[in-house]
């Protein structure tokens, strides 16, 4: 099943969960009563912006959908679907005339991001109000929250061919000789990968069928070639020898861009990113949603 066909599984979780989401009644208010388990489902508006070995990482719009069961407004699971974009840059002119040579690599890369996440959802409010009442749920209208769990994510990394307009696919032309026999301890790396987001939350509750969230979730990845740079720069000629001529002359190109402006600069060797340090990205959302489970007394 190719990766975009989890958003169709989230799509059809999103629909059958309604119907299964029946528990114990208790009171929310003098007109509806409220099951133990509620089902929230809903959509997100996000920025995401990325930490990688480039130095200056832009913040993107995008978004997703999820859909989550609450026990007793306490303790949560959720589903989530994300779909974002990542960039990064080394060219800076003010750095640059200060003699920064990791700005001198002038490197970049795009790619978006489309992730799949169950997460655990920990509201320390709505527990100890529990424990206050003696286990009767208290549903608080303002909720902070813990969340963390497991993600699954697709990235495609792309670099801009130097003064052109055109991106080209990195992954393919192992810049740092990825997948070469010369470079037995470089693996290629795979487009598809298992993440660890975890963060904080705050969710108001603005009447029995909406909730409004604000969230903050860091992204810990197991790679670090989210921009394709990690270590060093390797001899131009094992392009030659390990990939067809079109993807030869690209990665050339790519893998070390200060030969565009300083032709005699010699780079083999030498460090090109920092592999004792795994890239990440961040996200900040704002999230409405719908209640499922209160029903009229």
């Amino acid at each position: 099943m190719k990766f975009r066909n989890c958003y169709f599984l989230l799509v059809f979780v999103i629909l059958l969960l309604p119907v299964c989401g029946h528990a114990q009644n208790y009171f929310y208010n003098d007109n509806y009563y409220e099951n133990d388990v509620l089902i929230e489902i809903g959509g997100s508006a996000n920025a995401m912006r990325s930490a990688t070995d480039l130095k200056t990482n832009k913040i993107h719009a995008g978004g997703g959908l999820f859909v989550s069961a609450i026990y007793k407004n306490s303790l949560a699971v959720r589903l989530e679907g994300t779909v974002g974009k990542v960039s990064g840059y080394d060219l800076s002119e003010s750095e640059i005339a200060k003699g920064v040579t990791t700005y001198n690599r002038n490197l970049n890369y795009r790619s978006n991001i489309y992730e799949i996440a169950l997460l655990a959802e920990v509201h320390p409010l709505s527990i100890i109000n529990s424990i206050r009442n003696n286990d009767d749920a208290v549903t608080p209208f303002l909720s902070p929250y813990f969340l963390a769990g497991v993600g699954y994510f697709s990235f495609d990394p792309e670099g801009r061919i130097p003064n052109s307009t055109t991106w080209v696919r990195l992954q393919p032309l192992s810049t740092e000789g990825q997948g070469f026999p010369t470079y037995p301890e470089r693996e290629a790396y795979k487009l598809q990968q298992v993440n660890f987001p975890f963060g904080l939350g705050v969710k108001y509750e603005l009447n029995r069928l909406l909730n409004v969230r604000l969230e903050a979730v860091y992204h810990y990845l197991t790679t670090d070639y989210l921009d394709d740079v990690s270590t060093s720069y390797i001899d131009p000629a094992d392009f030659d020898s390990y990939l067809s001529p079109v993807n030869a002359k690209f990665a050339k190109e790519l893998a070390d861009k200060q030969l565009n402006s300083n032709p005699s600069a010699n780079g083999i060797g030498s460090q090109r990113g920092s592999p004792g340090v795994k890239d990440s990205y961040l996200s900040v959302s704002l999230k409405l949603s719908f209640i499922l489970g209160r029903t009229k007394r």
